[in-house]
């Protein structure tokens, strides 16, 4: 027996931490008990009951493994099985490109002024019964996702509904969630969405009120005030999700941010905040694609220093806080054979950041896969193929990274995960 290549030990007190990354938890043992084990995992000859009980949830965790198991083979065969196979079909769906806000680093092309209509909607109805027919499928999981989705909102409730009509019929189960700014997320609207399946919305913020309301305009005005008190009211009908983004020129208004959510409650109402750094990429400008750039944007170790007291300043004022080593083993959209993405004109594409981007479609609602090769090319995104990912301990939590961000050449110091630089301090 030994200890797992994907185990980090953090010393913590009178004790450690085991981090078992094959299976995403920490183990919490006194310094003691983990030496009495750690000193007889040959002969597995423990000196109480409560020593062998503790080996063996270590050993259920893979925290401890056999000699001879194959830990880099595990992690590639879960995540090729993960990636191919599956209960649920998902959609991602994009209405239109256009937002009520033009924030400075989006990502997304704009310029198209497409919109899904009803003909669109009809044969997104059909190509979703098609792939629902399939009895591998038991559940159907629509995002809507934009530019701004809730600029229609009686386009994504009717086409929900439709969607979930569907399902009904043939004895699927639908969810879903919506990807907004919030600005037009009332406390009505939640409502509605809820009524059609949709439970859950995700929000950004940008940073204290007036580092916010520079970058996210409407019109002449802020967003910002509008936006929380949405949230407060949504979130009696919606799981709400807070992604506050994390730039150098917003660091240090993150703490005011976090003060002024608590004094409002929103702590309370909220399901979870998570931190994200923003990246460098550009629809119009892919020739610099993730170029690092630190006056604009946090390299993963900067955002990995900084996300640390983030982490502890939020958790101090009640907030709830995603797991970090929460992952799934098939990664992302885009590397998932079972989820698509649609654009506003009913074309198909698999990453969020293709999302209006023609350039990057492979096929339509109506005529199926139409180019081969802008599909096939993320089944050959394979981590187990980089010498450096294959021997990083953080493999079973990263899976290489962003797979756009291979594809594009991104240099390591964009790719890793933050883990790889403060699980030692984010663990405690």
């Amino acid at each position: 027996m030994r200890l797992s290549h994907y185990t980090i030990l953090t010393e913590h007190g009178d004790g450690v931490f085991l981090t078992g990354l094959l299976s995403q938890c920490v183990i919490q043992v006194p310094y003691a008990e983990w030496e009495e084990v750690k000193s007889h995992l040959d002969n597995k000859q423990f000196a109480s009951s409560s020593l062998r009980s503790l080996f063996d949830e270590l050993y259920s965790a893979k925290i401890i493994v056999d000699d001879d198991f194959d830990e880099l083979q595990y992690v590639v065969e879960r995540s090729i099985v993960a990636r191919s196979i599956s209960d649920t079909f998902g959609l991602v769906i994009v209405p239109s490109m256009a937002c009520n806000m033009n924030c400075h680093y989006c990502f997304e092309n704009k310029s198209n002024p497409r919109s899904l209509t009803s003909p669109d909607i009809q044969a997104l109805v059909e190509f979703t019964e098609d792939k629902l027919l399939d009895s591998q499928f038991e559940n159907f999981y629509v995002q809507w996702f934009g530019g701004e989705p809730l600029r229609d909102v009686v386009l994504v409730e009717q086409t929900t509904r439709v969607l979930g009509d569907l399902c009904q019929r043939l004895d699927k189960r639908l969810t879903g969630d919506v990807v907004t700014n919030g600005y037009n997320l009332t406390a009505d609207v939640a409502k509605r969405l809820s009524d059609v399946g949709i439970c859950t919305a995700q929000v950004t913020l940008e940073g204290e009120r007036d580092q916010h309301d520079r970058i996210r305009r409407v019109g002449d005005g802020g967003s910002y005030d509008r936006i929380v008190q949405n949230i407060l009211g949504s979130a009696q009908f919606l799981d709400i999700r807070i992604r506050i983004h994390v730039t150098p020129g917003t660091l240090v208004g993150i703490p005011t941010l976090l003060r002024d959510m608590h004094e409002r409650g929103v702590h309370e109402a909220v399901e979870r905040v998570y931190f994200a750094p923003l990246f460098n990429y550009d629809q119009d400008q892919k020739e610099l694609a993730f170029l690092e750039q630190p006056n604009l944007y946090l390299s993963s170790k900067d955002f990995a220093k900084h996300a640390v007291e983030l982490h502890r300043q939020a958790k101090s004022l009640g907030f709830t806080l995603t797991d970090p080593l929460a992952t799934e083993y098939s990664v992302c959209t885009a590397l998932r054979e079972y989820t698509v993405v649609v654009n506003p004109d009913g074309s198909l594409a698999k990453c969020y950041m293709d999302a209006g981007d023609l350039e990057e479609t492979f096929g339509t609602l109506r005529d199926g896969v139409t180019n081969g090769d802008n599909l096939s090319k993320w089944r050959q995104v394979l981590f187990s193929e980089d010498e450096e990912c294959r021997e990083c301990k953080f493999l079973p939590v990263c899976f290489g990274g962003c797979a756009k961000e291979t594809l594009k050449g991104a240099d390591k110091s964009v790719v890793c995960t933050p883990l790889k630089y403060n699980m030692d301090d984010l663990v405690p």
